[in-house]
């Protein structure tokens, strides 16, 4: 694509979920800036490799769905994640594959009947400076995207236009699927001991559903209370991505992409990063459950996905 005059697309139709992302901005949290980030890894790395991008390509991310724009280079695209009716000039068209886009033409992406968030590629990544390391929009930082901003009506996205590109998919027997219960695995972490066995066990074996209060910054969930075994004084500590925090009222709360970097509730525990993944296509409603493991096994279910996605890539390579 070197060397071809820069395009790019017009959004028609936007909002303050419709953003720009990449895997994440690492190595910033002693300045406290959050890591930001793709909150379902695994469908924004799939929409990338679609392309042949690099895993942490620019993207966008759409929540909740409602948004078009129109093409002014020719190029390719892939749309992963949630269900949303996903049209090109008017037609329908498959997600989890490379569409071939024509200058002047349409792209409209409805309203999701299944998940939350989903991702659309475009050959070679969007076009956006870098701040820190990372294109990573984060609201209430002010930072990445354009601006530090979500994307609104009429911004303009460069990309390089791109003539030709295999035609790969994703068969739907691979895609991921929505439950109605999402499992969430996790670890014990920093205060598992301040919680009683009772209580670790009621945690393992409760339904929790996702509330109206849940965002890129974390999940609050509701269910039975989980009580702190002795108060103890908390003081304020680091804070990573899938952190459980206990807040007073008994209620779990999971951290996502955009948490805070330190808090000053007692963690029983984290969830794994590929649970997070699930986590960030739940709506507010959304039941889920947690399960705690050990690390071997949170280890081994990572290897795994890591050796599946660097075999795809090997495949679709040779297309």
């Amino acid at each position: 694509m070197d060397g071809l005059k820069q395009g790019g697309f017009y959004l028609l139709r936007s909002h303050a979920l419709c953003q720009l992302q990449d895997l994440g901005r690492f190595g910033v949290a002693s300045l406290g800036l959050t890591e930001g980030g793709a909150c379902d890894q695994q469908s924004a790395m799939l929409a990338n490799m679609l392309l042949g991008n690099a895993a942490g390509a620019p993207l966008l991310e759409i929540g909740v769905g409602g948004v078009s724009l129109r093409a002014q280079a020719d190029t390719y695209v892939a749309l992963t994640g949630a269900q949303m009716p996903f049209l090109h000039n008017g037609k329908a068209v498959p997600r989890y594959c490379t569409i071939k886009i024509k200058s002047g033409d349409l792209i409209e992406i409805g309203y999701a009947r299944a998940g939350l968030r989903c991702y659309l590629a475009v050959a070679g990544g969007f076009l956006v400076p870098t701040t820190l390391g990372s294109v990573s929009t984060v609201l209430r930082e002010g930072i990445g995207g354009l601006n530090g901003q979500a994307l609104a009506d009429g911004d303009w996205l460069a990309v390089n236009p791109c003539d030709t590109l295999p035609l790969r998919s994703l068969p739907y027997q691979q895609q991921p699927h929505f439950r109605a219960v999402t499992q969430l695995d996790w670890l014990p972490a920093a205060q598992f001991d301040w919680f009683s066995e009772d209580a670790i066990h009621r945690l393992n074996q409760q339904l929790f559903r996702l509330t109206k209060q849940s965002d890129r910054m974390g999940c609050r969930l509701s269910g039975g209370k989980i009580k702190v075994k002795t108060p103890a004084q908390m003081y304020s500590e680091g804070i990573c991505c899938g952190a459980i925090q206990i807040s007073n009222d008994g209620q779990p709360m999971v951290m996502l992409n955009d948490h805070q970097t330190i808090g000053g509730y007692a963690k029983p525990g984290t969830v794994s990063r590929l649970s997070l993944n699930a986590l960030a296509q739940c709506r507010p409603g959304s039941l889920v459950r947690f399960v705690q493991r050990d690390l071997q096994y949170i280890q081994a279910k990572a290897i795994r996905q890591r050796q599946w996605l660097a075999q795809l890539g090997a495949e679709w390579q040779h297309n």
